[in-house]
């Protein structure tokens, strides 16, 4: 699905091309979801990635500036602040954790604008999902853990117990397993394990991901058969 949508996507972006029309804010949409696909692809698309995500925030920036304030809506606000983090989120591919964390703390204070924090639960989802790693960086790992945690739980609000949920929880377990608590680490990593077998089968590289997850924590508690 994820070829698809990517093939879709660009002829998309073709046809727009060819036409020369003037369709910025539906470009910026579709920069933002190719950016998001690719960077599930690997990092050789980091690159492309970003400056798509810069590419939308730029135009939906200067939307922001040109439109007077009584027609710009909720919505515009909304798209604008989740292209700023996108783009932070990308930055954590590059290791720049201070330079993302303050574009998170930017986001955070419109979401509190804009309804408590269940009312976009999706929102606080990024919001807590990456602060998190911003945390685990700095050390501060006890923060870094309950971040995770609400990561977890607002997105699993915004979107069920499906691949999303999966993804939070994947994440979490890395950051408890750096806190240390590896007992933890290799029972949330199992139940991804699992989650992942029944939604997408032995041979995605979701699946594929927490299979090696798993060997490397029992290997870590020298429980190399079960790891192998």
């Amino acid at each position: 699905m994820t070829a698809e949508g990517l093939d879709l996507l660009r002829s998309a972006e073709s046809i727009l091309k060819q036409l020369d029309c003037d369709e910025a804010m539906l470009k910026a949409n579709i920069h933002v979801i190719i950016a998001l696909l690719l960077q599930d692809q690997g990092s050789v698309y980091f690159s492309e990635s970003k400056e798509r995500i810069s590419k939308a925030l730029e135009i939906r920036e200067i939307f922001r500036r040109n439109t007077p304030k009584a027609r710009y809506t909720k919505n515009d606000d909304i798209l604008l602040h989740n292209a700023k983090s996108d783009y932070g989120c990308v930055l954590l591919q590059y290791n720049k954790y201070q330079e993302a964390e303050s574009i998170f703390k930017e986001c955070l204070v419109k979401y509190r604008e804009w309804g408590r924090d269940e009312e976009i639960p999706y929102e606080h989802a990024k919001y807590n999902h990456h602060m998190a790693f911003c945390q685990m960086v700095k050390g501060n790992m006890i923060d870094a853990v309950k971040l995770a945690e609400r990561g977890v739980h607002f997105v699993t609000l915004a979107t069920g117990k499906g691949a999303s949920c999966n993804t939070w929880k994947f994440d979490m377990a890395c950051v408890i397993l750096q806190s240390g608590d590896l007992g933890r680490a290799l029972q949330v990593h199992k139940e991804v394990l699992n989650a992942r077998l029944e939604h997408h089968g032995k041979s995605s590289f979701l699946t594929l991901q927490s299979y090696y997850a798993v060997g490397a924590i029992h290997a870590y508690l020298n429980d190399q058969i079960a790891a192998e």
